[in-house]
C-alpha cells in the first residue's frame, strides 16, 4: 500500500490545538475541584493511600472527562502514561470493595456529570469546530452588522411572545 503523506492542514492544526486547550483547562479544573474537596493537592507524589485513592479518582474523572491521552494525563501528574493506566485500572477494582471510596467517586461522578456531561469526542469536536468558524464569522463581520442582527433577534423574540 502506497499511501501519501498528506500534512494537516493549518486550520485543523489550529482546531486540535483548541479541542487540546479546552480539555486541558478542563483537566485543571477537575484537579482543583478534587484537590478542594480533599484539603490538599491530590497531584503530590505521596504514597499514603490517602493521597494516592484521592489521585486515582481524579485521574479517573479527568480520563471519562476529557479527551486527553494518558501521556498527557501523566504530564499533569508528574507520572508516567503505564502509570495512569494502572491506577484507573486499580480505581475499578477499588471503588467495589471501599465504601467511602465508592460514596466520593459517585459525588464526583455526579459532580462532573452535571457540570461537564460524559466526553464524546465527535460532539467536543464539532462544538469547537462551531465555536472556530463562529469566532471567524465574527471577526469578519463589521460591528453595525451585528448590532443590527442583535436588534433583529430581540425584535423577533419580543414578537413571538406578543
Amino acid at each position: 500500500m502506497n499511501k501519501k503523506y498528506k500534512p494537516y492542514r493549518p486550520e485543523t492544526i489550529k482546531k486540535k490545538a483548541d479541542i487540546r486547550r479546552l480539555s486541558l483547562n478542563k483537566a485543571k479544573s477537575i484537579i482543583k475541584f478534587c484537590s478542594k474537596y480533599y484539603g490538599f493537592d491530590v497531584t503530590t507524589d505521596s504514597r499514603k493511600r490517602i493521597y494516592t485513592n484521592s489521585r486515582f479518582i481524579a485521574m479517573k474523572m479527568i480520563n471519562d472527562y476529557t479527551n486527553l491521552s494518558l501521556e498527557d494525563i501523566g504530564l499533569l501528574f508528574g507520572k508516567h502514561h503505564a502509570t495512569i493506566l494502572y491506577s484507573l485500572d486499580t480505581i475499578k477494582v477499588i471503588v467495589q470493595y471501599d465504601k467511602e471510596l465508592k460514596e466520593q467517586y459517585d459525588y464526583f461522578k455526579n459532580h462532573f456529570d452535571n457540570r461537564y456531561g460524559l466526553f464524546n469526542k465527535n460532539e467536543e469536536i464539532n462544538k469547537s469546530i462551531a465555536i472556530f468558524d463562529i469566532v471567524k464569522i465574527l471577526e469578519e463581520t463589521d460591528l453595525n452588522d451585528i448590532i443590527s442582527i442583535k436588534d433583529k433577534l430581540c425584535l423577533t423574540r419580543s414578537e413571538m411572545t406578543l
